[in-house]
This record gives structure tokens, sequence and C-alpha cells, in this order.
């Protein structure tokens, strides 16, 4: 898909027509009320569709196979091996290394009581250091307590219970966190219905909700999942320029369209806002229409800033929210992913 001929194609549509009327003296004018209540909309737009790509693609998509079922093993390995106490009760500690296929570092410290210290680092240097206490259990469910602390200063402290539900595991994962700048943030992930459902709010104001379907491959005995584009992700934004409904689609080849439709009974009562979007998510563009009227277009890219097309024909850089463009989410998903909590199920 080529997202520079579209973008182009949008501009020029922009450009085509220019806001009539405004104020007259020292106020602002009709177009730059219309202009500002844009931007911030796009802004709302940009921090979804970050936080979108960086949940999905981590959690559920390019996940390799076989790293995700070494580092199963290797967590199953620790704990196997400090599944007794020692001798007049001294603990024991066992200590692995682990480098995935694509280029991940995980280091675990396991203690005979199930708690266990860990450190994920990816290739690029990111890293990701998590203490988890010992389970506690109750019948066939059970609840740890687990911090997170992140190489960018960000610190999570969560609870993950993990429960029994037929014949497999369930878990969820509650908790706060500080990041990069002081925001603080509340979040949740869980699984049920064979979707997967995140919930993010943030000091900044932003809410942030999805939910993403997925389908279960089962390679050599391990349970992979990947993400069901056809049925597609449904959830919502609330930030600065109001309430938003949100869908992104695709086929078998990865995700095609992200969607944007205002909330009934609100100031984005009427919007609608479309994106043709590559199938990482990487880059998007589109355009953003209120009132069957053209407010104007919007496209980003991999550095997670966008470009906004007024209909007056002005370039405005955009800027995602703070909490949206400092939350680690690929980071920690990508731990939770490779099985981090819990290395006992």
């Amino acid at each position: 898909m080529s997202l520079r001929g579209t973008t182009s194609t949008l501009v020029a549509a922009a450009v085509a027509v220019t806001l009539v009327g405004g104020c007259s003296g020292g106020g602002q004018s009709m177009g730059q009320i219309r202009g500002d209540r844009t931007q911030a909309i796009a802004s709302d737009h940009l921090s979804a569709a970050i936080l979108l790509r960086r949940a999905i693609g981590v959690l559920l998509a390019p996940m390799n196979t076989d790293s995700a079922t070494q580092a199963q093993r290797l967590r199953r390995r620790a704990l196997a091996a400090t599944a007794q106490p020692g001798k007049n009760d001294v603990p024991i500690m066992y200590e692995d290394d682990l480098v995935t296929p694509d280029g991940i570092h995980i280091h675990i410290t396991m203690h005979w009581d199930s708690s266990y210290e860990e450190t994920i680092t990816l290739p690029g240097g990111r890293s990701l250091l998590r203490v988890a206490g010992a389970s506690v259990w109750d019948m066939f469910d059970s609840t740890t307590q687990i911090t997170d602390t992140i190489s960018d200063g960000t610190v999570l402290t969560y609870t993950e219970l993990e429960q029994q539900v037929g014949y497999g595991l369930q878990r969820t994962y509650t908790g706060t966190g500080t990041l990069p700048g002081g925001i603080t943030v509340e979040y949740k992930l869980f699984e049920a219905g064979k979707a997967f459902h995140l919930r993010f709010a943030a000091s900044d104001g932003i809410v942030f909700k999805c939910t993403v379907p997925f389908v279960v491959d089962l390679v050599d005995d391990w349970a992979i999942y990947r993400p069901n584009c056809v049925t597609g992700v449904t959830g919502s934004f609330q930030g600065q320029g109001g309430a938003c409904q949100v869908r992104l689609t695709g086929d078998e080849s990865g995700w095609q369209r992200l969607l944007f439709a205002g909330a009934p009974g609100t100031l984005t009562g009427d919007l609608v806002s479309s994106f043709a979007v590559e199938p990482n998510m990487n880059q998007g563009s589109g355009t953003l229409v209120q009132s069957d009227r053209l407010l104007g277009s919007l496209a980003w890219d991999a550095s997670n800033q966008g470009t906004l097309t007024l209909m007056d024909a002005r370039s405005e850089a955009v800027t995602p929210a703070a909490s949206a463009l400092r939350f680690a989410l690929d980071l920690w998903l990508r731990a939770v992913a490779l099985g981090a909590p819990n290395p006992g199920s």
C-alpha cells in the first residue's frame, strides 16, 4: 500500500476549499477556533493510533514463535529447579539466561517460594526489570504482586490474577504506574471471549479502551495467539477533543483501515474520520469530517508525529498526548506475551 500518494490526494482536497467567515476585531476567527478544535481531535486520533499499534503489534502479531516457546520453557525450568526448599529451610535460588531467535535477552532468578526477578532486554537496548512476589493460591487460582521498572524510568505496579477457566488459564493484570514526567496511569488487561481487553486511563485526561479478538494456533503443544484482523478491533478514546468510538479492520495480510466515530450527544457526535494504515500501523493517512464538512487531513509515520492540513491550507504539526507517547506499552506487553508473569503457568 502506498500512503504517500494517498496523503498527497488528501492534502490537495483539503487545500481546494477554504473556510469562510469569522469574527472581526481582536478575537479568534471562526477559522482559528475550528482549527484549534480540529488540532485537538487530530491529536486524539494520533494518540489512539499509537496505543493501538503498540498494543496490537506486540501482544499478538509479530511475536516469534520460537522466542515465545523458549521463554516459557526457561521459566518452567527455573520453577522446577526450585520446587523444593533446601535443607534446614535454606531458600534455593536458580539463575538462568536465554537469548531468543529474535535477539531478546532474558535473565531470570527464581526462588524456592516462586518469587523471582527477571530482566528482559530488547535488541535496541530497552529493558524491563521485573520483581515478582510469591504467588498466593486460593484453590486453583493464584495472585501475584509484580513491579516492573522500565529503562526509561517508568514504574508499573500491578496484580496478576490467574484463574482456571475450563481446561485453560485466564490471566488478568490490574495496576497503576508512573511514567517519565510524573504522569500517573491506571490499566487493566484481561482475556475473555477469545479476545484481549485493554483499559487505560492517565492523569493527563486520556481514557482508552480496546477489545482485540484473537485466533489461537497450537505449535508444538504451545498456544500462539494472532490477531483476528477480519473481525477487527473495537474500542473508544476520550481526550482533549472529546470522545470517539474506534474501529480497526483488515484482512489476513494485516491491518488496513482505522475509523473513528463521534460519541452521540457530545461535541464529536457527527464526527467521522477514516485512515488508510500500513499492515503494521507505522504509517497512516486520512480525513476528518464533521457534519458532512471536511475539517482537514491527517498523516503520521513511525516517529509518532503527525501533520494536519487544515482547510485554509495551513499545515500544522500534531503531537500525541504525553501519556500515549511515554507509556512503553509495547515493552510491557512484550514481557506479558513472552509469558513472564507467573512462570509456573
